[in-house]
């Protein structure tokens, strides 16, 4: 009966749906695919930006195409020589015809792109035009609760278990660029339940974040002062930005770290505070940074016992672990890199005041322990006419390796194959170290990956994958070692015309989990997720849009409970053409058994915001966005979003738990642009 009721409502809706390219969300919608491809925080930033300030393609170089995710190699190189060719260009519709151009990539590309002024020969331009002709960007944003939640409550508030500060956040952001030549950023947050100007935070905001960045100056790459991220390699000796999810498919598998670049994000753990720079020298690259900040955490008689990185201050006791140790942190590396081939050679080297040492249990014996760390990777790429080879190998100061290695083949244009080794051994650590693989920390796994891309027809676009993982030693809810496991996934998307597509996506994952009775471990036992989604939209006109979402998920443990759950959801908006307006609205029915059989849903959401739900229970939730132009330099944007459980009297637990099962939540922001 219930799966008769959700295909009927999954049919219903697809005769309505309607689709809208406007520029402000059409890259979302156009990027929106399966989990793999959902975009990080560092695009949303980067890419937003971009909408509001299109490049010109006449001034395009390889670095500048780099940081597009969706990009390949290959298609880089065929897009700057396409432009070198034929420039200059007159229409940015010319594009379509580079080599290797698919349908998806091209509707994607144009939204950041236009056709401006030719000019042969540029002049680097002086200071005192920097200052002119620099845009500048701020925005303001409140969130407020439209509950209680019991961290809030009077009787709560006044002891240490309750919240110092009120449940609404608050964020701002000021930037200033000129292009990329000079940036400037300051950015503060307070999130909710953290003290704002009172006893227990005179300071104001909670966190605090700045930067300058100069580039382009003779030699001198980039010049960095204040915050900033720095990634190198695979990112098996430091990677400290956001690494996108395990997505065999992206372009960027072919590439290395981009360097050092500017702390965009307001989470409050991953960058580092200093100073770093670039010096390039025809082929050669330089690159040297030095940071020292306060880390928090918990700490016992000199000891560090917890390292806190969730960055959340909202009760006396996270108030004390709040700068408790610091951490000196200096790096470099060199590299040199060719048409053809590419290398080089990673160093960083950690230092805390105090020795790093979390209480023992059964799946943490090897992480990292101590006051010193250092680690050194060698990363390489060698390009073939039809293939790309790169890697990297990194070791610890104990002498243990990751090693990460991709092998891209293209059996002809648009048709990708590609195959992802890697090991990580158990004793090895990297404290800003992250990679490809199936846990989050570069120990305890090897495995392969196999992955193949069709994008050759305008039509179709097929994307299949398997991989499969391997842990020698005992982890966290694996009390056995050498257990195995592996996940796949089969995606289609049929585009009949421009202004309808329909995807489809199969994903599953089978991995050991221990099987506990009594409090006594009794066996490990594989346990298997699948997911079904399906996905359609339409474009009607160029100024309303909507779409269709349908989940279901199916989760079993062989030999114990099952769990299923499903949710559908449709999202429309409607843009007036003689009004400074757009509206955005969602709903979404779920149903799921238990958290074995939740799911993710994109939601419509703020700039800068994160915008992706978890659905657990069963109810319905509702969203609707609001943009208004003010004037051409000032916007502001209203976000409402209401959820009505069905199962359930209470929402959450403990102090963050919510009488009731409705919860609604307002949120405001304001950007000018200067």
């Amino acid at each position: 009966m219930k799966l008769r009721f959700v295909l009927c409502f999954f049919c219903l809706y697809l005769p309505f749906l309607l689709l809208a390219q406007t520029p402000a969300t059409s890259w979302k919608s156009l990027w929106v695919g399966t989990e793999e491809n959902w975009w990080t925080e560092e695009d949303e930033e980067f890419f937003s930006d971009l909408v509001e300030h299109p490049l010109n393609v006449h001034k395009l170089s390889k670095q500048t195409l780099s940081r597009f995710p969706f990009l390949s190699e290959t298609q880089i190189e065929h897009i700057l020589y396409y432009i070198y060719k034929y420039s200059p260009l007159h229409s940015i519709e010319e594009l379509q015809a580079v080599e290797e151009m698919d349908r998806s990539t091209w509707e994607l590309l144009r939204c950041f792109l236009y056709v401006g002024a030719y000019e042969k020969q540029t002049i680097s331009p002086s200071l005192p035009q920097l200052l002119k002709y620099g845009t500048g960007l701020y925005t303001a944003r409140v969130d407020i609760p439209l509950f209680a939640k019991a961290g809030y409550l009077p009787s709560v508030y006044q002891t240490e278990k309750g919240y110092m500060g009120t449940a609404t956040y608050l964020n701002t952001r000021f930037r200033w660029r000129c292009k990329d030549r000079l940036q400037i950023g300051l950015q503060a947050e307070k999130d909710a339940g953290e003290a704002f100007f009172t006893p227990y935070n005179r300071n104001g905001f909670d966190h605090y974040t700045g930067y300058l960045f100069m580039s382009g100056k003779k030699h001198w790459e980039t010049i960095g002062i204040g915050h900033y991220k720095v990634a190198f390699g695979k990112g098996l000796v430091i990677n400290n930005g956001f690494l996108r999810s395990k997505d065999p498919f992206s372009p960027q598998m072919d590439r290395q770290g981009g360097g050092i670049s500017p702390n965009t994000s307001i989470v409050e753990d991953a960058y580092l505070q200093g100073i770093g720079a670039t010096y390039k020298w025809k082929q050669w690259k330089i690159c040297g940074f030095l940071s020292y900040k306060q880390e928090s955490g918990r700490q016992e008689e000199g000891i560090i016992t917890h390292w806190k990185k969730d960055g959340l201050y909202r009760t006396q006791q996270e108030r004390k672990q709040k700068n408790s140790f610091s951490q000196g942190v200096v790096g470099g590396n060199i590299s040199y890199e060719n048409t053809r081939f590419g290398a080089g050679i990673t160093a960083v080297v950690h230092h805390l005041n105090y020795p790093l040492s979390p209480p023992i249990r059964y799946y943490n014996k090897d992480v990292a322990r101590g006051d010193k760390f250092a680690n050194v990777g060698l990363h390489y790429t060698y390009k073939f006419p039809r293939a790309v080879l790169s890697g990297e190998c990194a070791f610890n100061a104990q002498g243990r390796m990751a090693w990460l290695q991709t092998y891209t083949y293209r059996l002809y244009a648009l048709h990708t194959l590609r195959f992802i080794a890697r090991y990580y051994d158990v004793g090895y650590t990297a404290i800003y170290g992250q990679g490809y693989g199936e846990a989050t920390d570069l120990q305890n796994e090897w495995g392969l990956t196999v992955a193949w891309e069709n994008k050759n027809d305008a039509r179709f676009h097929y994307r299949l994958y398997a991989d499969v993982f391997h842990f020698p030693q005992v982890r966290y809810g694996i009390r056995h070692k050498h257990t195995w496991g592996g996940s796949w996934t089969v995606a289609m998307r049929y585009t009949p015309r421009t202004s309808w597509w329909w995807e489809g996506v199969y994903s599953g994952k089978n991995k050991a989990r221990d099987n506990v009775e009594d409090g006594k471990l009794v066996a490990v036992l594989p346990h298997i997720r699948h997911k079904i989604l399906l996905r359609s939209r339409y474009k009607f006109s160029s100024a309303c849009y909507a779409q269709g979402t349908l989940q279901y998920i199916y989760a079993t443990t062989i030999g114990k409970a099952r769990s299923s759950g499903w949710g559908g959801s449709i999202e429309a908006g409607y843009e007036p053409a003689k009004l400074p307006l757009r509206f955005q609205v969602m709903g979404t029915l779920f149903h799921t058994a238990d958290y074995e059989s939740r799911f993710s849903l994109y939601e419509p959401s703020l700039r800068y915001m994160y915008g992706f739900g978890m659905y657990q229970g069963t109810g319905y939730k509702g969203i609707a966005l609001l943009q208004w132009d003010i004037y051409e330099k000032l916007r502001l944007q209203a976000h409402l979003s209401y959820i009505h459980y069905t199962d359930r009297h209470r929402i959450g637990q403990g102090r963050e738990q919510i009488e009731g099962n409705k919860k609604a939540d307002f949120r405001l922001q304001l950007l000018w642009k200067f």
